[in-house]
């Protein structure tokens, strides 16, 4: 009993002695103003005058192996949670991913995806265009927001060269007559 009772004590003595992986966190703020317009104003279908003021918010946490990742868009026409992940890191190279993200085989989304700070692009390449766009001229071809299950790996295969590679599955973005519309979290 008495033994017992030594390192129970010993054990509360020492448990400011071990600490644990801190809570890593980070924010950041994108804002941009953008004005677009087209010159041909006889063609109807090419008169796209737009102007649009934005704020996109991202956020980190990491504690041990579980991350969690978001980002919220902002604008004078627009409010989107646009991504929202729960992840674990399985190993080193390999994350899994739960909640709403990117589609993975977008190398815009992953590199250039604050166009106007990171691409070397004027526009977004029509192909990744979002989704949401309502059916105006520059809606994309492609789903870019699912919500479901993502992992991720990355490995070295040569010298200075690295294979990514991501699967994923969930809920995309459904065809109606108006366009696609992607599946909301909120």
């Amino acid at each position: 009993m008495r033994v017992s009772r030594l390192v129970i004590v010993l054990s509360l003595l020492a448990s400011p002695l071990a600490r644990g992986e801190p809570l890593q966190h980070e924010f950041l703020l994108f804002t941009s103003a953008e004005a677009v317009g087209t010159f041909d104003r006889a063609a109807p279908l090419t008169q796209l005058p737009d102007e649009g003021l934005k704020a996109d918010l991202l956020f980190t946490l990491q504690y041990g192996s579980f991350k969690l990742f978001g980002e919220y868009l902002l604008s004078d026409h627009e409010a989107d949670l646009e991504r929202f992940q729960f992840g674990w890191q399985l190993s080193e190279n390999t994350i899994a991913w739960l909640g709403r993200y990117h589609q993975p085989s977008s190398v815009w989304n992953h590199e250039h995806h604050h166009g106007q700070y990171l691409s070397t692009a004027i526009t977004r390449p029509a192909i990744e265009e979002w989704e949401d766009g309502g059916g105006e001229i520059g809606e994309g071809v492609l789903p870019q927001h699912f919500t479901g299950m993502l992992i991720e790996n990355s490995r070295s295969v040569l010298s200075g060269w690295s294979l990514r590679t991501a699967f994923g599955a969930g809920e995309t973005p459904v065809i109606t007559p108006r366009g696609m519309e992607p599946f909301d979290l909120l």
